[in-house]
């Protein structure tokens, strides 16, 4: 009688990689790429914030006047190249936003050069300033352009004109207010043109891609309004003015406004004012008194703060939400006070990490995020700290880290699962070697 099951095989066969399984190659592939993508975009913005923290300072002026306008156009070819020959469109459209973004960069540096120049009365390198200059706008334009043509080809000549026309105004060299806020005024103008003649009327702009367009185009704004909050002296004016408009904007909240979400707007708006007031007191005093504890600072800053919050949560219905402001800001207290300190800092970082095991340990969200808040000030207080070590060789390298960063992740994208199934092959192969 013959048999109705069907003869089993012993043969042990080749793993069959699905292409939607996590455990296939392209799957692996795609989040070594991610990873690399995100670690190369870290790499160069940060290079881009510790070059624009240090100034002019300690840096050989040729290296600072080109070296940027060399990593733009960088990135710009490897991001050619990697839509190009690795079809690579993702990484391309990352090296193209990096090279873009860099445009602001420069233009600041440049920006305080040509301010040196007015304050000093040393006009002997101006020639070569209108060079690099020069140089700067037409690499930042090629780059730029290439950028849009990728995320927004339908507008990619208005959006490089107005984002050209944004950073020559940032190209301005005095810090007064009044000219600052002009400069300003006349970005948000242009700004706003833009977002009505483009931005509201496609829907590309409310996706994730277009609203980081939209970041982008504002970057300009961004760095101008830091630049000159970094250049202020007298800040105790502006410190009791907003502190007027918080207590006059909760006095007619208190006895004019009925319950609305605009009573809830005005008390947020109020208290926004009066911790931007404060915090610009306590700068002022610190300024003029360079021998003040940074403790004392620290106190100034926060515990006010914390009255602030409380003091809000009593005039809204939102009171849980200014407990939570105070209760953050008791702890980013606690969290600051070893901040000038190598040691102290390195010491709040390891207990964070152990209060964060401790926290998913016992499931506490509360502990969580106070362990979290700690750790993430003091990674920024070595940063801080480390930033006045950090020679101009080190941030080149760590922006050309980034760039090969991402031109590795278009490789891989290209050539992973190739090279991951050869692999494989001559793993099975050898493994098949006897001793």
């Amino acid at each position: 009688m013959t048999s109705c099951n069907p003869r089993v095989s012993h043969q042990v066969s080749e793993p069959v990689f699905e292409p939607g399984r996590e455990s296939s190659p392209g799957h692996l592939i795609a989040k070594l790429a991610g990873i690399l993508r995100g670690g190369g975009a870290l790499a160069v913005v940060g290079s881009a914030v510790v070059f624009m923290l240090q100034g002019l300072n300690g840096v050989d002026d040729v290296l600072r006047d080109w070296i940027y306008v060399i990593l733009m156009v960088v990135l710009t070819l490897t991001g050619v190249a990697s839509h190009r020959f690795f079809k690579d469109t993702i990484g391309a459209r990352l090296l193209f936003a990096l090279a873009a973004l860099l445009v602001p960069v420069q233009v600041t540096q440049q920006s305080a050069t040509l301010g040196t120049y007015l304050e000093s009365g040393l006009w002997a390198n101006a020639a070569s300033w209108l060079v690099v200059t020069l140089t700067s706008f037409v690499a930042a334009a090629i780059a730029v352009y290439f950028c849009f043509q990728v995320v927004a080809r339908s507008y990619s000549k208005a959006l490089t004109l107005v984002y050209v026309a944004l950073n020559l105004l940032l190209l301005a060299p005095w810090r007064d207010p009044l000219i600052t806020a002009m400069t300003l005024g006349l970005m948000v103008s242009i700004y706003f043109w833009l977002n009505n003649l483009v931005f509201r009327g496609d829907r590309l702009f409310q996706l994730w891609e277009g609203v980081l367009v939209r970041l982008m185009v504002a970057a300009p704004l961004l760095i101008l309004v830091v630049r000159f909050a970094f250049s202020m002296q007298e800040l105790l004016g502006w410190s009791v003015l907003l502190m007027a408009l918080a207590i006059t904007m909760w006095a007619l909240n208190y006895w004019l406004a009925k319950p609305g979400w605009y009573k809830t707007i005005v008390n947020f708006v109020a208290t926004i004012f009066a911790l931007t007031g404060n915090l610009l007191f306590v700068l002022s005093i610190a300024f003029d008194n360079s021998n003040l504890p940074d403790s004392i600072v620290i106190y100034g800053i926060f515990a006010p703060g914390i009255f602030i919050s409380i003091l809000a949560a009593r005039m809204s219905s939102e009171s849980g939400f200014y407990h939570l402001i105070a209760s953050l800001g008791a702890v980013t207290m606690l969290a600051l006070l070893p901040f000038f300190n190598w040691s102290n800092a390195l010491l709040m970082l390891l207990l964070s990490a152990l209060l964060v095991l401790v926290a998913s340990r016992v499931k506490s969200r509360l502990l969580l995020l106070t362990a979290s808040l700690c750790g993430v000030i003091q990674l920024g207080a070595l940063m801080i700290l480390a930033i006045g070590d950090i020679q101009a060789v080190s941030w080149f390298a760590l922006a050309l880290l980034g760039v090969i960063l991402v031109a590795l992740a278009s490789l891989a994208e290209r050539y992973g699962v190739t090279f991951f199934r050869s692999s494989a092959r001559c793993y099975h192969t050898v493994s098949a070697w006897s001793l």
